[in-house]
C-alpha cells in the first residue's frame, strides 16, 4: 500500500482529504507503488502530478449527486411526516451512541458508473415506500432538467442499421491489431451493399454511432485498441502491479483519455452543447 508521505503530499496538492474509495482507486492504478520505486524528487513530481489529475477526473467525472434536495413544492415529499420520521430516527441514532446518523429522504437519486466495457454510468433513484407514483412522476418531471444540465442523463436516439452493422464489425468481427485500412478494405468486401468512398468516411461514421452509442469519444476503445485493453489490468491492483513498467504508463495514459473524455462529455452538457436529439 502507499506510503503516509504519499497520501500527504497527494492531499496537499488536492487541497483536501481523499476519501477511502478514491484511495483504493488511486492505489489500484499503481501510483503509491511508483512513488515508492521513484529514482529522483523529479519522478516523484511527476507521479504526484499523474495521481492527483486523475483523481480530479475521477471526482468531476462521478463525484456529483443530483440536487434531490432541490425539489421543492412537491405535494407527498413536504409534508410533516417526512420532518417527523425524521426526527424519530435522529432520537433513536442518538440514544444508541450513533454519530454517523444522516437524515433520509423520501426521494434521493444518485449518479455512478459501472466499470466494465463499454463503460456505463446510471442514475440510481431511491424512494420511500410511502411515496405514491403520481408524486415520484412529479418530482422527476421536475428534477430532470437539472440531470440533463449535469450530464447525468443524457439524449440518445436509436442507430440506424447501417451504424449497427460498422459497430458490430468494428468490433467483434475485426482483428484488434488491424489498421483502420485494413478495416476499411475487408468492410467493402463483406458489405458491398454499404460501401465508402474512403477510409475517412468509414472511420467517421463508426466514431459517430461509438459516441452516440456510449455518450463519448473513444467509448468502445476496448474492443479494437490492443492499448485499451491494458485498462483490463487497471480494474485489478494486483494484475496492474504484474503489468511491466512501460504498459503501467501506457494503461494510465488511456485511463487519463477515458476520464478526461467523460469529464469534457459532462462539461459539454453543462454549458448546452452536449445534447443528442
Amino acid at each position: 500500500m502507499p506510503t503516509r508521505d504519499f497520501w500527504n503530499e497527494l492531499e496537499k496538492l488536492l487541497g483536501n482529504k481523499a476519501t477511502v474509495s478514491e484511495r483504493r482507486a488511486i492505489a489500484g492504478l499503481g501510483y503509491g507503488q511508483q512513488y515508492e520505486n521513484a529514482l529522483d524528487d523529479v519522478d516523484r513530481e511527476e507521479t504526484l502530478s499523474g495521481a492527483t489529475n486523475t483523481l480530479r477526473v475521477l471526482r468531476d467525472a462521478y463525484g456529483d449527486v443530483a440536487p434531490a434536495e432541490e425539489v421543492t413544492g412537491v405535494a407527498g415529499l413536504t409534508d410533516g411526516r417526512w420532518l417527523l420520521l425524521e426526527d424519530l430516527r435522529r432520537a433513536w441514532a442518538e440514544s444508541h451512541g450513533r454519530t454517523d446518523y444522516v437524515p433520509s429522504k423520501p426521494l434521493s437519486i444518485g449518479r455512478g458508473v459501472v466499470l466494465g466495457y463499454p463503460l456505463a454510468s446510471y442514475v440510481g433513484i431511491t424512494v420511500d415506500s410511502m411515496v405514491s407514483l403520481e408524486t415520484l412522476i412529479t418530482a422527476l418531471r421536475q428534477l430532470w432538467p437539472q440531470l440533463r444540465a449535469s450530464g447525468a442523463v443524457r439524449r440518445s436516439r436509436p442507430l440506424q442499421e447501417r451504424s449497427l452493422a460498422l459497430v458490430r464489425f468494428v468490433c467483434l468481427d475485426s482483428s484488434l491489431d488491424a489498421t483502420w485500412r485494413e478495416r476499411f478494405s475487408e468492410w467493402q468486401k463483406r458489405h458491398p451493399e454499404s460501401r465508402y468512398t474512403e477510409v475517412r468516411a468509414f472511420y467517421k461514421d463508426f466514431s459517430r454511432a461509438e459516441e452516440s452509442l456510449t455518450g463519448r469519444s473513444h467509448g468502445l476503445s476496448w474492443f479494437y485498441s490492443a492499448d485499451a485493453r491494458l485498462l483490463d489490468g487497471v480494474r485489478d491492483s494486483a494484475g496492474f502491479a504484474a503489468l511491466p513498467e512501460q504498459a503501467k504508463r501506457r494503461a494510465r495514459r488511456e485511463l487519463r483519455t477515458t476520464l478526461e473524455g467523460i469529464g469534457r462529455k459532462r462539461k459539454a452538457h453543462e454549458s448546452g452543447e452536449g445534447s443528442q436529439s
